[in-house]
């Protein structure tokens, strides 16, 4: 492994202004309240989105007020698209797609306290975004107690003797002071005695009991808050560097003539098989004894498995081959390789085909028909990057590339094109399965009722 490009991330981090600190820890506070808030209330989904905006603020406008401490600001690219992909949820009721959203978010949020940097995001390999995010998620464990230590508090006495924030500092101290000793006693005196009890309840006006309740959440949610926010603006920056192949397993053109010509060999076999049953007809698939439904089931998923794996052999063939000679003959043969799999692509799709007119359309097939495609557009700028010395890495493009495959499958509608495909179905062979299309999320029920009405 080379020595990282950047190595501030393991340099001790100046003291923290005591001001900023107060800043961040107000801004926290309020951030945990508006959470408790919006997790409470009925807001039909807004909650999340609201929230991470709010959040989204709070980091761009503080550290856009910061200039002399960082470097390196928060990637904008980032902030951007987790804001855009929390007001996307509301688009859409299809469960899959809210937890694939909110699993791509908190992606997201791991970059951005990663500190991943609009250049990190260009360069930036596989083993760096998964070193830098591993490192940045078990960091914020610690990013509380870290910061509060950072933190000058020292300089407190200064603000305390100056005359304009001595009576300040001594009332905000003061309540901190009694604030929670008022709570913990209320509440124990209010257990103890209902007349008590209602006397407070009639002179506040507030449940006791909620109150704690709410002031426990918030408590805890200032601590994550802190942790994010502390992180993502005072935590370690990204760190560059290329991890290198041991030198007993880096392959020469011996080794990757054999790998890849006989993985050549077996998929061209497959597809001279693939061309005689698609363009054999029902005779040639029937002449194997199995059905065109049991062919295209038996097929289908196999298939999308092998396009994954094929996928997964080639980025490691760039990292294993790390000779010139050895290099240019891998291109080549991966070229080869790239336009089999596009062939297994087309039969995994036609296998689909089959399959699909007779037992319809899943939420599972449709997910995985997306997920091929998806594949083949990635294989697409893998050719483009492996004879191209301009593009960026591999890395970052496919985190672009999954960002762009989200937003494909909102605009899709799955499950309305689901109601559709099923729908259309049943009026050629009048068999629709109900039960499973009244299982499916709201974006089916226009589509349901059009259908019922005609």
């Amino acid at each position: 492994m080379q020595a990282p490009e950047d190595i501030s991330a393991t340099s001790k981090n100046p003291p923290i202004p005591i001001l900023q600190s107060l800043v961040l820890l107000l801004a926290c506070v309020g951030l945990a309240t508006l959470a408790d808030w919006l997790f409470r209330a009925n807001l039909l989904g807004l909650n999340l989105s609201l929230l991470v905006s709010s959040f989204s603020l709070v980091l761009f406008l503080y550290s856009s007020y910061q200039q002399d401490r960082w470097q390196d600001k928060p990637n904008l690219f980032l902030l951007t698209a987790w804001v855009f992909l929390s007001w996307l949820f509301l688009w859409r009721a299809s469960p899959f797609l809210q937890v694939l959203n909110v699993g791509v978010q908190l992606l997201l949020l791991l970059l951005l306290v990663a500190r991943l940097s609009m250049k990190a995001l260009r360069e930036s390999n596989v083993a760096e975004i998964l070193i830098n995010t591993l490192r940045a998620g078990f960091s914020l464990l610690f990013r509380p107690f870290v910061f509060l230590f950072e933190t000058k508090w020292p300089d407190l006495s200064h603000y305390q003797n100056q005359q304009s924030t001595k009576t300040l500092f001594a009332v905000l101290r003061g309540l901190l002071i009694a604030l929670p000793l008022l709570l913990v006693f209320g509440f124990l005196l209010a257990s103890a005695d209902a007349v008590f009890e209602k006397l407070l309840s009639k002179v506040f006006r507030f449940n006791l009991e909620s109150l704690v309740n709410h002031l426990v959440v918030i408590i805890l949610l200032s601590m994550v808050m802190l942790a994010l926010l502390a992180q993502a603006l005072f935590g370690p920056t990204w760190k560059s560097f290329q991890i290198d192949p041991p030198q007993m397993f880096r392959l020469g053109r011996i080794e990757t003539s054999l790998i890849f010509g006989l993985l050549i060999a077996l998929f061209l076999g497959f597809m001279m098989i693939q061309f005689g049953y698609l363009f054999g007809g029902e005779a040639r698939v029937l002449s194997t004894e199995m059905t065109y439904a049991q062919y295209g089931r038996r097929g289908f998923f196999e298939l999308v498995t092998v396009t994954f794996l094929l996928h997964l052999i080639l980025l490691l063939g760039l990292w294993f081959i790390t000779e010139q000679k050895a290099r240019n003959l891998y291109k080549m043969l991966a070229t080869v390789l790239v336009v089999l799999l596009f062939g297994i692509i087309w039969s995994a799709q036609r296998r689909l085909g089959l399959y699909i007119e007779t037992y319809g359309l899943t939420e599972l097939r449709y997910y995985s028909s997306a997920m091929i495609y998806w594949i083949g557009v990635v294989m697409m700028y893998f050719l483009f990057r492996l004879h191209s010395n301009y593009a960026p890495k591999l890395a970052p493009s496919y985190l672009v590339f999954g960002l762009l495959g989200v937003l494909a499958l909102y605009i899709s509608n799955p499950d309305t094109r689901i109601a559709q495909v099923n729908l259309e179905r049943a009026k050629v062979s009048n068999k629709v399965d109900t039960e499973y299309l009244s299982q499916l999320s709201l974006d089916a029920v226009p589509v349901l009722v059009n259908f019922e009405t005609t």
